[in-house]
Order: C-alpha cells, then structure tokens, then sequence
C-alpha cells in the first residue's frame, strides 16, 4: 500500500540529511538502538573489485508497528523516539529526519521488520522508501511468521560512489567507536553490543585511563566511574546518574565542557538513591501515575508528611470535590501517620512531636508549624486563601479541569520557598488533558507535540523530561497487596479490556464506561469507497453552533441501512467564526455542501434563517433532539448506541479526539450521570442533528420486525 509522508520532497531535500556516509550509518544504528535493540550488526558483502553486492543494517529491537506506521514512519518532523540519552547531532534522533539519510549514497531503502502483535504472534512486513519518490513510502508482504524474534532489517540499494573500501577504512571503525562508545560502556553489562560482519567493533582503546570507587553515604551505596577518553565522544561531558538497574535517570553536563584543554571524560554514577521518589525534591513538578493498588497515593503522603517534619511547609491537597477528601486522602494521611506513631490520639497534640488533626475544616499541624489543608477544584472560588502554600498535590488530576489547573498555577506564588506541584491518577484516556500536557498533545490541525512517549515511562519507571519528574508503578511494585485483589484486576481483562490497560498495567486508555465502544477509525481513502457505495439518501449532513468557547461542527456521515453502520467521512471543526466567515468557508470546504439538507441545533433560529439566506438547506432539528434537554441527550446517545459499528475517518481528527475514548460523567457518588460526558463532545451534537430523522432500531425491534416479515 502506498502511502503519503506528512510533508513534501522538497522539504525532505531541504531539512538538513547528512551528505557524509558515515553520519548517514549512524543515523540507521542509533534508529535501531532507539527500537530497543540490543544487537545491532552492519553487514556487507564485496566482490574483489569491492563493488557492495549486499547492504543492510541488522538489529533485534522491536520492529515497526504496522497499526501505527501512519503516526510514526509515516511523520516527518514529528519523531516517535523519545530516549534518555543525548545525540550530538541536529539531525540525529529527532524530527523522524533519519530515516531518509540513505538518499545520499544509495537509490533505495527496503526495511524488513517484525513486531509483536496484541496476541503475541510475530507480524512482518516490509517498507520502501525510493530516492525519488521520497515523501512517499510503500508497505508490503505483511504475514504473520511462525518462529524468530522482533527486529528490523534495513536493505540499502544500489550504492552511489560507495565501496567495500568505505567499510575496512580505520577511519570508519575508529568514527564509530567515538560515536557509539560511551553508549556501549553506558550499557555494558546489559549486553549491548555493535558489530561490523558479526564482528565487534572496539571501543575501548579509546578509554585512556578509567576507575570505579564505592562510597556510601546516608545509607546509600553508590558506584561512581570515570573514565578519561583518548579522543573526542559522539556525546558532550556529562554526570550520567544511573539507578540501580543502570537505566539512565539524568545526566548534568560537567564543567569541561566549554574547556579548550580537550579533556574528554565521562562520570557514571549508579546507585539506589535514584530509585526513590520520596526522597527527591529536586523538581517543581511531579507527574505520578500508575495501576489500581500501586500504591503511588501512599508514596506521595510519606513523602509530604517527611517533608513537613523536613522544614517548615504548608502544603495544599487538591480533588476535584472538596467532599472527596474525607474518604480518601484525608484518611491515608491520617493512616499513615499513625502506621508511623505519628498521629495525635484524637487529634489533639498531647506530645510534643505529634502531629493533631481537625475534621472541619480538614486539616493537619505539625509541631513545627507545617500545615496540610485540603480543597476542591470544581470552581475558581474554591482556590482561594492559598497564600503560603509550596506544596501542592493535586489527587485522581484526571477528573480536575485543565482551566483549574491553569487557574491554580497562576494563584500559587510563595515568596522564599521552592515550589512543587505534585500530580498523580490513574492513566485514563489519552485524550484527557494530563496526557496532552505531560506526554503528547494532538492540535486542531492533526499535528502533534511530543514530549515523552508513554511507552517509554512504563519500561524505565522513573525518569526526568523537560524538569519534570516523571513516576510509574503498578500493583506488581506493591508487596503488600493480598493475591485476590491482584487476581480481580487480571480477571478484568476478559470483561472489559480497556479498564483492565487502566487497572491493572497502568497505562493510557479508556476508562469508565465508554459511550461508543463501537466506534473506530479507518483509513480515509477506505471510508470514501465505502461511503460511495452507498444510497446518496443515506447521506446526512448535522451542524452544531458555537463561537467563543465551543466550536461550530460540521459532520458529514453516511448510513448503512443494511448493517446498521454509520461512516462518518467528514468534518468542519473552527470556533470565534462569525455566521458570514462561516458561510464562505463551509463553501470553500465543501463545494456540494448548498445542494445538501442540513440539520442543525434548533435552539439557533436566526443563524439558521441566516444560513438559508445564503443559500443552504438548513433546516432545525426536531425538538425531541434538543441537545439541551437531559431527556434528549440521553435519548439521542441511545439512539447512536444502537448501530452496530461508527466508522470514523482518520482524517477527522477532531472527532476522533471527542468520540474516541468519550465516557460518561460521574455523579458526586460515584454512580454514573447519562447525561453528562467527560467533555462537551461538539461532534457528537452535530451528529445527533445529521441521523434526526433516521430510526436505528434496537436489538429488540430488529428481532420483532423480523418475525413479524415472515
């Protein structure tokens, strides 16, 4: 299948790909190490003449992800790699520019990759890149192969002013052990190695002189290595802080760096030290997620309570409702301190170093003057009296709206004190706004920022990114958890997966109940064949008002009658637009969209008169889809639930963004609200109008109606 990068040839031409080969090479190694690999093998084989028959770059990483490759392999200038280490290069493991390095010295590139699938079967398949047709890639040969391991094979094609002798050059040995030696010495003891015809290129002559001591301070045992190299490093001078698992937490450049005496160093310290959460306060934020049971809330209150105890502190304990607190991090404080023979009997302070408590308003003194307090976010007047506070955590942050936490960052100063801001759930859709400000945010336009992939959080635990302190556990790093409660999280799996991904792994994905788990998305060009093929009568065009905060949505769907599917193909998504911008644009959009009857919010009479003014057949929904009405809502989501599959094009994205992982809203109770969502769904509106006169019939009456037709 032939596909299209997310840019131009010329803009590829014009990004900066390396002209030397041996920088191209690198940029395929370090692409290959970026998948995880461990083994990585440059192989080659020459005639006499040493004219290259037999080109490819060989690793045992894990592979490319087919269902992903449109947001991965297929993004220029928008890289999926996301790693602790620092490159030297501009080009080198960033904005997905490497790849496409091998249009310098050959004509053609054929990746050959295999990955693990969901149900752990071993998918291969492979892509193509042409020199001459660069912005556009092809994927091929899918099949699922019965033995062998994840990796991906890179086959480069007719080689341009290129020979045998570029490979047995010193010159070329000697540049990769000054580009990949301080990553191999990094990870040594994990088997890391980088070979050349299965031959192991060395590195370790460049180390002129190297020395590891042990010290041990504060209870902790720390392993600190130097190492003085003989030339220059593909990497500046740095600190590498190492946890005890030897994956790299941080690193701080050392102060040669900026010295012309070519002192060429490197510092590697390990140590459980760099395990532990509740000792670090180096950081202003705090991101901490993980499973049900992990037991991240009880790490965070050991951490305020030794802080308070610490220094003078007062700190700030935030949900979405006030009311919340009591049942929940009001108790675990409470639980902990006594665990700790901490807690004041009754909450008055009989002994001088205990700490009491009030139950109204919520409260915790310690002797030393440090205070915890407790509010709720579900309204800007509740963010009052906050002067003092340095220390803040924010609990299930998820449920809290990112206008409150906007709003609470600009409220909190604190004179003479360093800030923290601690934030901690359980990972819910990605479309929630943690994971858009902390991992990786999607624009209006499609595009998207990343800042820390979460696939790499679930494998290093902790790390740090862009100053923040980044923490991940689930009920396996929890010893304290009985076996049945373990057991009742893995038995969620069978019923409701994308819970189980919240529950039991700790990652990203739906949570709640979903109001479509039908929906999907699927290729554009797929959807419009689709769609074509249907009764023009089927079509249905719904349009949802907005302007200063909500959003005027246009959607465009087509009904499968038949099989009770519903394809949605097309979307106008813009707010703050006047009625007569509107109008152009929508033309401009859609040039069929005046010869289509349009259903449209009927709460809206004189936007619609203005619109059929213009020439379009806009007409009012009927009252009983009144967004606005409870009853209506509820009906309409009812009525969207009834088909069978809601098959969404991937090109609206913003639909996708709404629907995708859209659940219902929970009351104060916890019991589940019909009515509400987890956003103003503006798509959905736009939906419910379009399918107004359409009749999606339950379950129930397709049975009755088909008895009753025979």
């Amino acid at each position: 299948m032939r596909s299209k990068v997310t840019t131009s040839d010329k803009s590829i031409d014009n990004a900066g790909i390396p002209s030397d080969y041996r920088l191209a090479i690198a940029e395929y190694i370090w692409n290959s190490f970026d998948a995880k690999a461990s083994n990585v093998d440059i192989q080659f084989e020459a005639n006499e003449l040493g004219h290259i028959s037999y080109f490819v770059i060989s690793d045992n990483g894990e592979g490319i992800n087919l269902s992903t490759i449109a947001s991965t392999f297929g993004a220029f200038l928008d890289s999926q790699k996301q790693q602790s280490y620092q490159r030297t290069s501009d080009v080198r493991g960033k904005k997905g520019k490497g790849r496409f390095s091998f249009i310098n010295f050959c004509s053609k590139a054929i990746w050959k990759t295999r990955y693990k699938a969901e149900d752990d079967s071993i998918l291969q398949y492979e892509i193509t890149i042409s020199a001459g047709d660069k912005d556009h890639y092809e994927t091929d040969n899918k099949q699922k192969i019965t033995s062998g391991t994840t990796g991906t094979d890179v086959f480069f094609h007719d080689l341009k002013d290129f020979s045998a002798g570029h490979f047995y050059a010193p010159s070329f040995s000697e540049f990769l052990a000054q580009e990949f030696g301080w990553f191999l010495y990094l990870n040594k003891e994990k088997g890391y190695t980088l070979t050349m015809n299965g031959n192991a290129i060395d590195y370790e002559y460049l180390i002129a002189e190297s020395e590891t001591i042990n010290e041990t301070i504060s209870d902790y045992d720390f392993e600190i290595s130097y190492i003085r190299w003989e030339k220059n490093i593909g990497d500046k001078f740095y600190y590498y802080y190492l946890k005890s698992d030897k994956f790299e937490l941080g690193k701080e450049l050392t102060s040669f760096n900026n010295n012309a005496i070519n002192f060429f160093h490197s510092l590697y310290i390990v140590s459980p030290y760099f395990d532990n959460f509740i000792f670090d306060w180096d950081y202003e934020t705090y991101l901490v997620i993980g499973s049900y049971g992990s037991g991240k809330s009880h790490g965070i209150v050991q951490k305020i309570i030794l802080k308070c105890f610490e220094e003078k502190r007062k700190v700030c304990v935030f949900r979405d409702v006030y009311d919340t607190h009591k049942e929940s991090t009001f108790d675990l404080l409470k639980q902990v301190l006594e665990d700790m023979g901490l807690l004041a009997d009754n909450g008055v302070r009989k002994h001088p170093f205990k700490v009491c408590f009030k139950n109204s308003p919520l409260e915790f003194k310690f002797p030393n003057g440090s205070r915890i307090i407790f509010k709720g976010m579900d309204s800007t007047e509740k963010l009052k009296s906050l002067n003092g506070v340095s220390i803040v955590w924010i609990e299930e942050c998820s449920e809290v709206s990112y206008d409150a936490y906007l709003e609470l960052l600009g409220r909190i100063r604190t004179p003479n004190k360093t800030m923290h801001f601690i934030l901690s759930c359980n990972p819910v859709g990605k479309f929630n706004w943690v994971y858009q400000q902390f991992f990786e945010k999607i624009n209006e336009d499609g595009t998207t920022n990343v800042i820390l992939r979460d696939e790499v959080l679930y494998e290093r635990k902790t790390l740090v990114k862009n100053g923040v302190y980044y923490h991940h556990s689930t009920c396996d790093d929890n010893p304290f958890l009985p076996p049945e409660y373990i057991k009742r999280l893995d038995d969620l799996k069978t019923y409701d997966k994308s819970l189980w991904v919240v529950a039991r792994l700790g990652r990203f994905g739906a949570t709640g109940m979903r109001v479509l788990p039908q929906f999907e998305v699927m290729n554009t060009k797929m959807v419009n064949h689709f769609v074509s093929e249907l009764d023009p009568k089927w079509h249905r065009v719904g349009m949802d008002f907005g302007f200063e905060t909500s959003y005027n949505a246009v959607i465009k769907v087509a009904i499968d009658d038949k099989n009770k599917w519903l394809y949605i193909y097309k979307e106008y998504y813009k707010n703050k637009m006047t009625d007569d911008k509107t109008a152009v644009e929508l033309v401009n959009w859609d040039s069929e969209i005046k010869d289509q009857r349009i259903k449209a919010d009927n709460a809206e009479p004189k936007t619609i008169r203005y619109f059929r003014n213009q020439g379009f057949q806009m007409f009012p929904c009927q009252k009983k889809c009144d967004k606005k009405s409870e009853g209506s809502r509820i009906a309409n989501t009812r009525k969207c639930k009834r088909f069978r599959r809601i098959i969404c094009s991937s090109d609206c994205i913003n639909t996708i963004k709404e629907l995708k992982d859209l659940t219902y809203k929970k009351n104060k109770d916890g019991t589940i609200n019909y009515s509400k969502f987890n956003i103003d769904p503006h798509t959905f509106s736009a939906i419910w109008y379009a399918i107004d006169d359409y009749n999606v019939a339950d379950l129930k009456e397709r049975k009755n109606n088909s008895i009753r037709g025979k």
